[in-house]
């Protein structure tokens, strides 16, 4: 229930941090109380308190906003005033300093009529109209770029914000910004990941947004991730109501069944999807149980819904997982991984589907002997008696090889790779057009450069590709492939440690027939975004999917489209949000002409981390 904060009256206004309070009092001082470990109480001390407590030499305050871990202050005279935790330069003191015990002026503007406080961000209007902020831009809360190259991470001085005119009144939450216009119009700026800029979609960026069919606000307030907005005339036009609360083409498809659920304490890992139809696909993978090994995974869709087919375990094997799939029928679908066995080896696993039942079948191991390891990663073929197999094995000493195994109808061998280039390669997909034309992708480890190899119907030869190289130690990595004819082939794939940050560069590379040639595709989030794999419905129909990373540690479904002439993002849904962000990817996209794809891949979902023994041998939840 509530109670009275100890000892206050003639309290004007009040603002909430993260923990901690502020109070205006009547006579134009302010205090606070709650948590001050960065100095956000203001009392020049780093001690909590549980009463209020005087903000060291503030009076003529008019407005006060608080942050997570910082405060802000407006005094009579237009000026801002600022204390907290400054790790980002939220408070705008105009040099890098960790923090302030006592309030400290905000540098360079003047005029202030309001202000607010975001996460690790502040934001000011001014009597002209103009909107200012300062701090973090890891989420572009300042309204600018912050990647590669010419981007900035965060300012210690206010910054106006461009191109937004003149605004009447402002809001930040945790991330983002939002301003009211002439006419209640509601622009805003920064975080979109929960679709908190009211625009339709869920694509962060530095460009202005205006909230979709809103006038006549006079006022918004925001949250963490929400935000509201209310006046004397405030309406919403019809392009509010739209069905939906992103704007996508993707829909959830029957989350297939999770084989341990909550109480099993089990994870489920998607690596690929293969489909013959709408109403035929098969979902592979593994599924993680704590208490356990890995086990192999395959899932089916019917046109209706997912369920689970049992895929045996290996004899001998400690662990196992299935990373490809390929559905040559409904009645012929094989999937190929690797296993751990008891004693530590690393070996290629492959399992087939008959209609009935999945079963183990013999595969390839190229080497033998101590530290000799071997896996497959994707496969492909054209009939029921013409597969491929990709990944890698090595002897554990001298090199590592691009693994390939082909299928005749009647077992499966191992096919010399070509004349190494290098003594580090990585097959990751591969595509087949016919019995004489096939592909394969992957990456060059030695250079952490792009790999592909091509099969003539005689042997496989090493092709050249391109790759970026930005900064001392790019990583270059090609994970998908599909094809629509010889002369149009497409791998999806990426540039991580872009100059050698926390940042990936997402791409295609396509083949004419004669060479490969690169393509950056739009890239999106604070920690970029990187492409998983790709399908093609036709050759002006081509879809990549994986995964944009951003600096709060949210993982967002990412999908690209190629209509014949440009790539471009086409919003995806989220369905995994656990905390204050969602962990959601894409790990592979298979398609289904004229106009059906599959994504699959993984979401957070509430259940338990841990398990404890307590003294009486039941188990216990753990945070």
């Amino acid at each position: 229930m509530p109670v009275p904060v100890k000892g206050l009256s003639g309290v004007t206004a009040i603002a909430a941090g993260s923990l901690f309070s502020l109070a205006l009092m009547s006579n134009g001082t302010v205090v606070a109380w709650g948590d001050n470990r960065e100095g956000q109480l203001g009392d020049g001390t780093l001690r909590n308190s549980t009463v209020p407590v005087p903000v060291t030499g503030l009076s003529g305050v008019t407005s006060i906003a608080a942050g997570a871990l910082h405060s802000l202050a407006v005094l009579g005279n237009g000026t801002a005033m600022a204390w907290g935790d400054n790790e980002s330069g939220q408070l705008g003191v105009g040099r890098r300093v960790s923090l302030r015990v006592v309030p400290t002026a905000v540098a360079k503007i003047t005029g202030i009529t309001a202000i607010a406080a975001g996460e690790e961000h502040s934001v000011a209007l001014l009597s002209d109209g103009s909107v200012w902020v300062w701090g973090g831009n890891g989420e572009f809360q300042l309204a600018r770029r912050n990647g590669f190259p010419g981007g900035i991470g965060q300012s210690n001085v206010p910054l106006r914000v461009p191109g937004l005119g003149k605004a009447k009144a402002i809001a930040a939450g945790g991330s983002f910004s939002l301003a009211v216009l002439a006419g209640g119009r509601v622009r805003g700026w920064g975080d979109n990941a929960f679709g908190q800029l009211g625009n339709g979609g869920a694509q962060t960026g530095p460009a202005l947004v205006t909230v979709t069919g809103l006038s006549g606000a006079a006022r918004v307030v925001a949250g963490g991730v929400t935000a509201l907005a209310f006046g004397p005339a405030a309406t919403t036009g019809p392009a509010a109501t739209a069905a939906g609360p992103v704007s996508s083409p993707w829909r959830i498809a029957g989350n297939p069944p999770n084989p341990g659920g909550v109480d099993g304490l089990k994870d489920v890992f998607f690596g690929s999807v293969a489909a013959g139809s709408a109403s035929d696909a098969w979902a592979v993978g593994a599924s993680d149980a704590l208490s356990a090994s890995s086990q192999p995974l395959a899932e089916h869709w019917d046109g209706h819904a997912w369920t689970t087919a049992a895929v045996p375990m290996p004899a001998g094997a400690a662990d196992a997982q299935v990373d490809g799939v390929d559905e040559v029928s409904g009645g012929n679908v094989w999937a190929v991984g690797n296993l751990t066995t008891s004693a530590g080896a690393e070996r290629t696993l492959i399992e087939h589907w008959d209609g009935t039942a999945w079963s183990v079948v013999p595969s390839p191991k190229p080497r033998t002997g101590f530290g000799a390891f071997d896996e497959l990663r994707g496969i492909g073929g054209t009939s029921a008696g013409d597969l491929w197999a990709v990944g890698e094995y090595s002897d554990g000493q001298n090199f590592n090889a691009m693994l390939f195994a082909h299928w005749n109808g009647t077992a499966w061998s191992f096919v010399k790779e070509p004349a190494a280039l290098h003594a580090s390669a990585f097959g990751n997909a591969v595509t087949v057009l016919s019995p004489t034309d096939a592909w394969a992708v992957g990456e060059n480890g030695f250079q952490s450069a792009t790999l592909s190899a091509h099969w003539d119907g005689h042997a496989w030869s090493f092709v050249k590709t391109p790759f970026p190289q930005d900064g001392a130690d790019p990583q270059n990595f090609l994970t998908g492939g599909t094809a629509t004819g010889p002369g149009n082939v497409w791998a999806s794939g990426y540039e991580g440690n872009v100059n050698q940050q926390n940042f990936n560069l997402p791409y295609v590379l396509h083949w004419n027939g004669t060479a490969w040639s690169l393509t950056e595709t739009p890239n999106a989030g604070t920690e970029g975004s990187l492409l998983a794999g790709v399908t093609a419905l036709s050759p002006a129909d081509v879809w990549a999917a994986g995964q944009t990373g951003e600096s709060d540690g949210a993982l967002l479904t990412f999908a690209e489209h190629f209509n014949g002439q440009s790539w471009s993002v086409v919003p995806s849904l989220d369905p995994g949000e656990l905390g204050d962000a969602p962990d959601s990817t894409f790990d592979a996209i298979a398609g289904v002409p004229p106009h059906v794809l599959f994504g699959v891949g993984s979401q957070e979902t509430p259940t338990f981390c841990c398990l404890a023994a307590s003294p009486n041998g039941a188990p216990q939840a753990e945070p």
